[in-house]
C-alpha cells in the first residue's frame, strides 16, 4: 500500500479481510481464489495479485511482503477499475463488489466508515485533487494485543473519499 505520511488515529477493531481473504492466512486465500492465480511484481518490487469483480468496475490488489509464503498476503487495496494502470492484468472473480470483513465497500459514506472504525482525532488530509484521506494506524507492537496476535510490527489503513463517497481503500501490515 502506498500511503502518504500524515496524521493518523488508532482504529477500533481494524479490518483484516476482504472478499473472505484474511491477511496472513493462506487457507482463506486458497478457499476464495484456489491456487492458480497470477502474481506479478509491481513497480515497487512487491508481489501483487490483481482481481476484478464481475462487472469489471472494481479492482482488488493483494500484496505480499518480501519472504511471504505462497497464498499469504499482508495488505489489500480496493479501487475503481478506471484508476488501475492499463498494463495490469486482473483475474475476474465471481462477485458483484469487494467487501471487507467489517462491511466496507466502495461508494460508502464517510460517516459509514467512521462509524466502523472510530472518528479520528486528527483531521483528514486533503490529497489536493478534491479527495480526502482518513488514515488509521496501530504502531505499538509491544502494547497492542491486535499486533501481537498477528505477530506484526504495525498496521495501517487508509480510506479515500471524493465528495462524501469512498473511492479507494487499503489496509494491511508492514514488513516485520
Amino acid at each position: 500500500m502506498r500511503m502518504p505520511a500524515h496524521a493518523a488515529c488508532t482504529p477500533t477493531n481494524p479490518d483484516i479481510a476482504v472478499h473472505g481473504i484474511e491477511l496472513g492466512d493462506p487457507l482463506s486465500t486458497v478457499l476464495q481464489l484456489g491456487s492458480d492465480y497470477q502474481v506479478a511484481e509491481d513497480e515497487s518490487g512487491t508481489d501483487t495479485a490483481a482481481f476484478t469483480n464481475t462487472t469489471e468496475t472494481e479492482i482488488l490488489l493483494l500484496h505480499r511482503l518480501f519472504g511471504d509464503k505462497a497464498d499469504v498476503f499482508e495488505s489489500a487495496e480496493v479501487l475503481s477499475a478506471e484508476d488501475l494502470d492499463a498494463d495490469v492484468e486482473a483475474t475476474v472473480l465471481d462477485t458483484p463488489l469487494f467487501r471487507t470483513g467489517r462491511g466496507v465497500r466502495l461508494g460508502m459514506t464517510r460517516k459509514d466508515v467512521l462509524d466502523r472504525f472510530g472518528a479520528c482525532a486528527a483531521a483528514p488530509s486533503d490529497a489536493g485533487d478534491g479527495t480526502e484521506v482518513i488514515r488509521y494506524e496501530v504502531a505499538d507492537a509491544t502494547a497492542s494485543d491486535f499486533l501481537k496476535a498477528h505477530n506484526m510490527p504495525s498496521y495501517a489503513a487508509e480510506y479515500t473519499f471524493k465528495g462524501d463517497r469512498l473511492v479507494r481503500f487499503g489496509f494491511g501490515f508492514s514488513y516485520p
